[in-house]
């Protein structure tokens, strides 16, 4: 682990420290917890905007789709233990 200095305004590092206290840690170890799950939730978000990027720009290159219908019968079928085969993508008929 690395260290890493970290300068607070005096009112978040006593807000931190109060609340730090009440949970029954100390202020390090809730400050660590607190920038942690920030970390780790931002990375989620932007792998999630990421992937969704991605399957956009792979929609517009081949127009290919999935109906919400046939989805929802194929998580269904697996939800309850099925071996069924994914949906195939169509293009859209307009």
């Amino acid at each position: 682990m690395t260290a890493t200095s970290l300068r607070l305004p005096d009112e978040i590092k006593a807000l931190a420290t109060r609340v730090a206290e009440r949970e029954g840690k100390t202020p390090h170890a809730y400050l660590l917890e607190v920038v942690s799950e920030r970390v780790k939730a931002d990375a989620a978000k932007q792998d999630f905007e990421a992937m969704a990027d991605e399957r956009w720009q792979r929609y517009l290159r081949d127009g290919k789709t999935i109906s919400i219908d046939e989805m929802r019968k194929y998580l269904l079928a697996r939800a309850a233990g099925k071996n069924v085969k994914p949906p195939r993508g169509r293009k859209l008929v307009r």
